[in-house]
């Protein structure tokens, strides 16, 4: 209706100077208009939209897992400094891309709760609930669907913690449920591959010493591993001669050393597969004694 007289009012000037004057007006009030219409939509994307609320995850091991974490106090109850974790997120029921949401691969660090460094982990915009996964070792391979296998190479060298973490994979998945505040979510990890450990005596009761190192040849260092459930795959593409990690107290000699009337333990992580017949060799001051395993008792 005020245009309309703005209109009128355009038709019975005759004065140039008036019309332009008054064309100018009707000109601000049309762009007065607009930009009312402009903050009203932005209002109301506001109360169609809450700012989305933050997931933050922690990371435990469970009771199998301390149990298997037995004379290995690497990573038995909880992620290690060294280890290298890895978040997947997706919507509940999900396994890919949703909407545009979908957490792919997200390398973390290891804490209460885990760092991401810059990126804030948040729930859909759509408020629905979220599948978190959590492993370790991060692999390479970042997958578009967590339905899908990646592959994991243990280390022949799990002689020091870096090897051996390396190969340690741990994985897990937490369902939660969506809230409109920040909210902690833990995930509770388990190991999924096989640890061995084998207990070293004198025959003699003696002080076992001297050893410089402890490995098993022959054993298959692969494996595929689900991500949405995981699930292994045996892979028997490649095998390697996997040295030990020393579990004991060992000398300031470079060697592993025990103490008189006890064993010397030493472990390794392996794809779960059979190790009878394989060669293990026991590397005393450069002096190689091996045999094969008969029993896996």
């Amino acid at each position: 209706v005020y245009g309309s007289n703005v209109n009128s009012r355009l038709e019975i000037k005759t004065n140039n100077d008036k019309i332009m004057k008054t064309n100018k007006f009707f000109m601000l009030a049309v762009a007065g208009l607009a930009l009312t219409a402009c903050s009203f939509d932005d209002t109301l994307n506001k109360l169609d939209y809450d700012d989305p609320s933050e997931i933050r995850i922690s990371a435990t091991m469970s009771d199998m897992t301390i149990t298997r974490g037995t004379s290995t106090t690497l990573q038995a109850t909880s992620l290690e400094s060294g280890s290298t974790p890895a978040i997947y997120i997706c919507k509940d029921g999900k396994t890919t891309t949703d909407n545009g949401y979908f957490y792919q691969n997200l390398s973390a660090t290891v804490g209460s709760p885990l760092g991401t460094g810059t990126t804030t982990l948040y729930f859909p915009q759509d408020k629905t609930n979220v599948d978190v996964y959590v492993y370790a070792p991060k692999s390479t391979t970042d997958l578009t669907n967590v339905n899908a296998n990646i592959t994991h190479t243990v280390s022949s060298s799990q002689g020091n913690a870096t090897g051996y973490l390396a190969s340690d994979f741990v994985w897990g998945k937490a369902d939660l449920e969506y809230s409109s505040n920040a909210t902690n979510v833990n995930v509770t990890l388990s190991h999924k591959l096989s640890k061995i450990i084998f207990h070293i005596q004198d025959a003699n009761g003696q002080q076992v010493q001297d050893i410089r190192s402890v490995t098993l040849a022959g054993v298959y260092d692969k494996v595929d591993i689900n991500m949405s459930t995981g699930a292994l795959t045996a892979n028997i593409s490649s095998t390697t001669t996997v040295t030990f990690l020393d579990t004991s107290t060992s000398g300031n000699d470079g060697y592993i050393n025990g103490t008189a009337g006890t064993n010397v333990d030493v472990a390794a992580i392996l794809p779960p597969q059979d190790i009878q017949n394989k060669a293990l060799t026991i590397n005393i001051r450069s002096e190689e004694h091996t045999s094969e395993l008969q029993s896996l008792a």
